[in-house]
């Protein structure tokens, strides 16, 4: 048949330079496959990922604080922020994706005072807006992480999960105004979680 070559010559050529009535075929066949996959994919996304990882979220704040509850080694905010105001204790602040404050640490003692060589930078660092390319070099440090690492067996038995008000992450200016704060990448406090092997139980009671 005479029409194979035409056709063939057709497909050769640059989309811009194709029959009108083709490309108008072509563009509806993309918007009729394309819309409806673009509507189930948000669909799935909002209806299914986001709640799974809100759940999942929930669950595993949920069994932070009934293990270090039962440890009674839980404190609430207000309780955080009192000692802290007394001079007593440090506050380790996780920081997710090297951003977003996630997990607190309250530890009974007083880090900077005992090792004045503290290379924990301060949380006042994560204050919007923020330099990213600092936050980066901090929370990457090797020298930080590997004093961290070394130090955390020390102090590990006094550290205590720190039961955060949502109200606090609306306004976290009193986060990063808060003395003795530091923020460590959230892969350094792995150790602090129950479902790490290397947790292991503690003397009951706050110094």
């Amino acid at each position: 048949m005479e029409d194979g070559p035409q056709h063939r010559r057709i497909w050769n050529l640059p989309p811009n330079q194709w029959p009108f009535a083709l490309r108008c075929l072509l563009y509806l066949l993309g918007f009729f496959v394309l819309v409806p996959l673009t509507v189930v994919i948000t669909f799935i996304f909002l209806v299914i990922v986001i709640p799974l990882g809100a759940a999942d979220s929930i669950s595993r704040e949920m069994r932070l604080r009934r293990f270090y509850r039962a440890k009674k080694r839980l404190l609430k905010w207000s309780e955080v922020t009192r000692l802290l105001s007394l001079g007593k204790g440090t506050l380790i602040v996780e920081a997710y994706l090297l951003r977003r404050p996630d997990n607190l640490w309250w530890v009974q003692r007083d880090l900077s005072a005992e090792h004045p060589d503290l290379p924990l930078a301060s949380v006042s660092i994560l204050r919007p807006p923020g330099c990213t390319e600092e936050i980066f070099n901090k929370l990457t440090d090797n020298a930080s992480e590997s004093w961290w690492n070394s130090h955390l067996e020390q102090f590990r038995e006094d550290v205590y999960f720190v039961q955060m008000p949502l109200a606090i992450w609306r306004n976290r200016d009193q986060l990063f105004r808060l003395p003795r704060a530091y923020v460590v990448d959230q892969g350094w406090t792995s150790t602090l979680y129950p479902w790490h092997p290397n947790v292991r139980p503690r003397r009951p009671g706050v110094g």
